[in-house]
């Protein structure tokens, strides 16, 4: 089995917590602003920084291919 690329990380307290308390209380204050707008904002980018770090590893799949197949995927 060839491994084309990949990446490990070690288990470690998140480096967005203070960024995240960060956004959340400034989609309370919005809110008590009865700014939904702004409110919504925050919420939108809680979630996709939710998305993007909070993936669970062991949800990810592990494809192996022959040659053949190895050398299609280079070529894409």
């Amino acid at each position: 089995m060839i491994l084309i690329s990949g990446y490990l990380f070690e288990k470690m307290e998140s480096p967005f917590k203070d960024f995240v308390s960060t956004l959340y209380e400034s989609r309370l204050k919005a809110r008590k602003e009865k700014n939904e707008a702004l409110a919504y904002v925050y919420k939108i980018l809680m979630n996709s920084l939710y998305r993007r770090f909070g993936t669970n590893p062991n949800s990810t799949i592990t494809e192996v291919y022959n040659y053949v197949n190895y050398k299609y995927l280079l070529k894409k």
